[in-house]
Parts: structure tokens; sequence; C-alpha cells
């Protein structure tokens, strides 16, 4: 009976992390390239944005590394590699954009599929 019993707790407890790698809260999800943020709007809209190079992210993280040493200063500007709109969807783990607008400007990296408009990500790779 302890057997049978541990066992369902454990379906549970496994389910329970499962539903929870499902859902993404509305507002700002930087993807784990620190790179890309996605930002999820009411009514299942979402809003695309891949810097080039360098995010608000990646100085931010360089700043605190050179807490101590010398800091980069002055003013930074970053440049969009892609950005665009769209519903999107959660199913299976996986975040799926469906754009209505995308343009691709310095990014050569982006994982578009031109012939669905789409753009798929897990999400449990979301940082933040």
């Amino acid at each position: 009976m302890n057997f049978s019993t541990l066992i369902i707790f454990l379906l549970l407890i496994k389910s329970f992390s499962l539903s929870a790698q499902e859902k993404l809260e509305i507002g700002q999800h930087i993807y784990k390239d620190k790179l890309t943020f996605i930002s999820l709007n009411a009514n299942n809209e979402f809003e695309y944005l891949k810097y080039y190079n360098w995010s608000p992210l990646t100085i931010e993280e360089k700043r605190k590394a050179e807490k101590n040493e010398n800091p980069t200063r002055g003013t930074i500007g970053y440049v969009s590699g892609a950005k665009g709109k769209g519903n999107y969807e959660l199913k299976d783990g996986k975040l799926i954009l469906k754009f209505s607008e995308f343009k691709k400007y310095m990014d050569n990296k982006t994982d578009f599929n031109a012939e669905t408009i789409t753009m798929v990500f897990i999400i449990s790779e979301f940082i933040k």
C-alpha cells in the first residue's frame, strides 16, 4: 500500500511540474540567448524583439562583472536584429509565435519559418 501511495504521489508531482512548464505569465520574457525578448500581452498577442550582438541584459551583466575593474561607461546603442508581433499559443511545453508582422534586420540566426510565418520556443528555456 505504501509503494502505491508513493507512486501516485510522484505522478502528481510530475504532472504539476509539466503544467508549470506549459505556462508563461503575461509580461516580458527573455530567452536563453539573452538577445530575444518576447512580451506576452492580453488576448494572446505578443511583441518580439531580437537584439543584434548585445542587449540590455548582456550589457547589465557585463557592467556587474566589471564592477571593481574599469567599468563600461557612456551611451549604449542597441541594434535590432529582428522584430515582429502577432498572436501566440502555448502547446506541449512550447511557445508558438504566429506573426502578423515580421521584419528581419541584422540577424541571420533567427529561426523563422517563412512558410508558416511562425517561430517556436521551448518554454523551459526562458531565463526571465
